[in-house]
């Protein structure tokens, strides 16, 4: 940092101010934030910050109690029937995604964000939906969002 700089502006309250006034950030050219300490604060103090925060502890608390759980006995072996429960009794479920997914991959079936959901016309289209599981239907597959995509299967 050059030493004949001795004031910045911040960019929020856009006042000048003296470096001092600012934190430390070695990724910036001048090494130093680009809002001053009073706003940097003031922001953290914003509800909207408070709400984040809370949301990010929760999830954050969730998964340091799933990532401990998993290491456990009782853990490993529920995450392992889990998944090889799921495969044992859905082998054509498996078969069908995976062949939809070679050809999305291939080129040859276009991504479901591309269009727009075949039931309720939304151009939010996330899942194929598959008429049936049988090989020859893998890849009659129609885009729909996940609400209809749910709808279809409990509802």
């Amino acid at each position: 940092m050059s030493e004949s700089i001795v004031n910045k502006t911040c960019i929020k309250c856009k006042q000048m101010k003296p470096l001092t006034e600012f934190h430390k950030n070695c990724t910036r050219l001048d090494g130093l934030q680009t809002c001053c300490k009073v706003c940097k604060r003031a922001y953290g103090q914003s509800p909207d910050t408070k709400k984040y925060q809370r949301k990010y502890h929760q999830t954050a608390k969730c998964k340091k109690y799933m990532r401990s759980y998993y290491e456990t006995n009782n853990g490993k072996a529920s995450r392992k029937r889990t998944g090889k429960q799921y495969r044992l009794k859905n082998p054509r479920r498996i078969k069908a995604r995976s062949a939809s997914n070679h050809a999305i991959r291939n080129g040859t079936l276009k991504t479901p964000t591309a269009f727009q959901c075949q039931v309720c016309r939304t151009k939010q289209a996330e899942h194929y939906h598959h008429p049936s599981y049988k090989p020859e239907d893998y890849l009659k597959i129609v885009p729909v969002c996940q609400s209809c995509h749910v709808r279809i299967h409990f509802g």
